[in-house]
C-alpha cells in the first residue's frame, strides 16, 4: 500500500493543464520527491513555461503534509 502522494498541478502557458500523482511508501522518499517537484515547478514558472504551478504532498488518509505554489508575475511580462 502506498502511504504518500505527491501531486504537481500545472497550468501551462500554452493553455494546457496537468496534475500527475506520484506515490511513495516512506516519508523520507516522499519528502525528497516533494522538494524535487517544487524545484521543477519554481523553475517552470520563472522560465515562463507555467502560469501557475503547485505541488501538494499528502498522506493516503488525506492529511496534507506540505503544499507550495507559484504564480507567474504578469506585470513583468512585456
Amino acid at each position: 500500500m502506498k502511504k504518500f502522494f505527491i501531486v504537481r498541478a500545472v497550468n501551462r502557458a500554452d493553455g494546457s493543464a496537468v496534475a500527475p500523482a506520484e506515490t511513495k511508501e516512506t516519508k523520507e522518499e516522499a519528502e525528497s520527491l516533494f522538494y524535487t517537484r517544487c524545484s521543477q515547478a519554481c523553475a517552470a514558472v520563472a522560465s515562463g513555461e507555467s502560469i501557475t504551478d503547485a505541488v501538494i504532498w499528502f498522506s493516503a488518509d488525506g492529511f496534507v503534509m506540505d503544499a507550495k505554489g507559484w504564480t507567474a508575475n504578469k506585470e513583468q511580462e512585456t
